[in-house]
């Protein structure tokens, strides 16, 4: 919802963010005595209920934009020559030609606020144009990352973190050295963005209908408009448009597999805006500039000739990689179960992860993948429901602190209620996986499976440190160490490997989430070489006995 511009608005950020809040609330109280329910979000937006949807509305005034950007003060730092009589000039020149800055929240508000309603709107018109292959290829490209233990980030990014912003951790910790050479620790608010750590292998959600819009061939290649090409081959540059979601979503994975992402750009057109081909040439030339500043993954599109706007997020160079080999054994996968004939169930294989690298798998209880059921893989209906739907159950929320919400009433409140759905942002699955990213990204990367998952995968990260670094000392603090990883030195001596105790954290996790989940496995103790090599000698003994009987 943008505003007009209006000169009632205040001149500074704070005065700005009440006015634009009880704004806000000025409306949830408007909409009370209608019967409509509301609820006021803590980054000053509007969840409306109507007719069982949830509707988040978000409020923008374009002077809050310049309110959040920085006035870089050069004519401060640099001495200025005043005339006599001409001092009231000068400082009128330097207060009002002054450039400003973008920063982090400027650019999370046009984001929001611009590029994400521009970018929605054209891919819900080609959503509706092709109603029956792109809808649907999207789905199956999210939910096979999701499968993998990859799931996408939610568009908007502040819908990340539904749920789940009342977590006591949920805080960043930053480090000050002060003149004793000691380390204190003072924690920060949390954003409202996911952390860029916690995103290495992961795409966003506008990320994944941009590829599959452009390898489903719904957006005319640049190739064929004119001699300005992004370096694709004569298949992609000859495509036709997808007829099924399958061959969609085959197209996502060959394209995600074998695109040159470090060499070549992908120019993706929407609504003929890369008609112009100075466009395009802008394009090209902001990839080859700055290719070192720029994102694994970039995405132009005539909205972000740039390409990073969906992509800076993640994944990284090295999640890219994991992701086109996964991408590429998926296709193969695919495609061979296809010709050879095989069966629906079957065919669910390619959405069934892989979990030999991971360390630590924690197995979670039905009761916290039940509000995703019916999105699992190998959901039943006959089993869990009747023939017209499934039955869904009401169980005690696992939050702490949260009281058991009112049974729905079969009547339309009267006007003034306040009712509000009992499920609204009630995921558990999402709640412990933040849980687990909180207390142990530092030292492992957590993966899980959004749609019906039971799992959470817990991977060791690569963590060496450097001894000689000034600011690796603070990984030594004791309130950081948490007595889980020990430091070893290297071979030479010249580095510290952190290693982790997995069998001490092992037996912590099933009493820290007693509630939550079934078991823990340490699958790293079954795929390390001394075990793999006990095998072996096991397996040659048993050949040996079977033999000599």
């Amino acid at each position: 919802l943008t505003l007009e511009q209006s000169g009632k608005w205040p001149d500074e950020l704070m005065s700005f963010t009440h006015m634009k809040r009880l704004m806000v609330i000025r409306i949830h109280e408007l909409l009370s005595p209608l019967g409509i329910p509301s609820h006021v979000t803590a980054n000053n937006m509007l969840d409306i209920f109507l007719d069982g949807l949830v509707f988040r509305v978000s409020v923008a005034q374009p002077r809050e934009l310049r309110l959040l950007q920085k006035t870089a003060m050069i004519s401060s730092a640099l001495p200025v020559l005043r005339m006599p009589g001409s001092k009231s000039k000068a400082s009128v020149a330097s207060s009002t030609d002054t450039p400003l800055v973008d920063t982090p929240a400027s650019l999370a508000w046009t984001r929001l606020n611009r590029s994400m309603p521009a970018v929605c709107g054209m891919l819900a018109a080609v959503a509706r144009s092709e109603a029956h292959v792109f809808p649907v290829a999207c789905r199956l490209a999210k939910r096979w990352l999701s499968a993998h233990g990859f799931p996408v980030v939610l568009c908007p990014f502040e819908a990340e973190l539904d749920g789940v912003r009342d977590l006591n951790g949920d805080v960043a910790v930053q480090s000050k050295r002060d003149g004793n050479g000691l380390v204190t620790h003072r924690h920060q608010a949390s954003t409202n963005s996911p952390n860029p750590a916690d995103c290495a292998y992961r795409l966003t959600e506008i990320a994944v209908e941009l590829l599959v819009l452009y390898a489903a061939g719904f957006s005319t290649p640049v190739a064929q408009r004119s001699e300005i090409s992004d370096g694709m081959s004569n298949w992609e540059s000859v495509r036709v448009a997808s007829g099924s979601p399958v061959a969609a979503f085959l197209r996502f994975l060959r394209l995600l597999a074998t695109h040159d992402w470090e060499q070549r750009p992908l120019l993706i057109d929407l609504n003929e805006g890369f008609a112009d081909v100075q466009k395009r040439r802008a394009a090209l030339t902001c990839f080859e500039t700055g290719r070192e500043r720029l994102p694994a993954m970039v995405l132009c599109t005539p909205l972000d000739p740039s390409g990073s706007e969906w992509t800076t997020l993640g994944p990284t160079r090295a999640g890219l990689c994991v992701l086109q080999q996964l991408a590429a054994h998926s296709r193969a996968l695919l495609r061979a179960m296809l010709v050879a004939g095989a069966k629906f169930r079957e065919l669910k294989n390619v959405f069934r992860p892989t979990l030999r690298n991971m360390d630590l798998l924690m197995t979670l209880k039905p009761e916290i993948i039940e509000v995703h059921g019916a999105e699992s893989i190998d959901y039943d209906a006959g089993q869990t429901g009747y023939a017209g739907g499934f039955q869904t159950t009401t169980t005690k929320p696992i939050f702490s602190g949260q009281e058991a919400e009112d049974a729905l009433p079969t009547e339309i409140p009267p006007p003034g209620a306040r009712f509000w759905p009992s499920s609204y942002c009630y995921d558990p699955l999402q709640w412990v996986a933040r849980l687990v990213q909180v207390h142990l990204s530092r030292y492992f990367e957590v993966f899980w499976d959004r749609h019906g998952g039971n799992w959470i995968g817990l991977r060791r990260r690569p963590t060496v440190i450097d001894s000689e670094h000034e600011g690796a000392k603070r990984i030594f603090a004791r309130d950081v160490l948490d007595g889980l990883v020990v430091h070893k030195p290297s071979a030479d001596g010249s580095q510290m490997v952190v290693t982790h105790k997995l069998p001490r954290l092992v037996r912590l996790l099933p009493d820290w989430v007693s509630g939550l989940v079934e078991r823990v496995e340490d699958l790293s103790a079954t795929t390390s070489p001394e075990n793999n090599q006990k095998n072996k000698v096991k397996k040659k003994r048993m050949v040996e006995l079977q033999r000599g009987t």
